[in-house]
């Protein structure tokens, strides 16, 4: 099988530059905008596993799109390569590629959301889901 995976050991979980642009636009943006991806990542997640399962190859591509995105626009680096790939792969349903990234992609998702907290707490002193997403959306409302 080939390499279908473009993510290298260089490439940085996220890119803190993009989100310091967030947090100096506005006041609270930043805290925003990463809740709200924390709030769809799990279900672009979980949407992408099921396609996979089923074979789902349409429902795999339009929610590796969505997450790529979504990554890419917070500055998270490898999960956006990683959901590239899963594109790539689930539009050519390469089945063994799909198999293969998708392995990867929990702990993509984990390390990319984890990086995205401390980035903030970093930035804004803020904690994002302390309580669960839901108390999180009401503080920085």
């Amino acid at each position: 099988m080939r390499n279908v995976d473009s993510r290298t050991a260089a490439d940085p979980v996220l890119n803190p530059a993009v989100l310091q642009q967030y947090a100096q636009r506005k006041t609270g943006l930043l805290e925003r905008l990463v809740t709200a991806y924390l709030e769809e990542a799990p279900i672009y997640h979980r949407n992408i596993r099921a396609g996979g399962v089923a074979r789902d190859y349409d429902l795999v591509k339009i929610n590796a799109h969505s997450l790529k995105s979504s990554s890419s626009n917070l500055g998270a680096v490898r999960l956006s390569k990683l959901c590239q790939d899963l594109e790539t792969s689930a539009s050519a349903k390469a089945v063994d590629d799909v198999t293969t990234l998708l392995e990867h992609l929990g702990p993509e998702c984990f390390e990319a959301e984890e990086a995205l907290k401390s980035a903030v707490f970093t930035m804004t002193g803020k904690t994002l889901f302390e309580d669960g997403p839901a108390s999180a959306a009401a503080a920085n409302s």
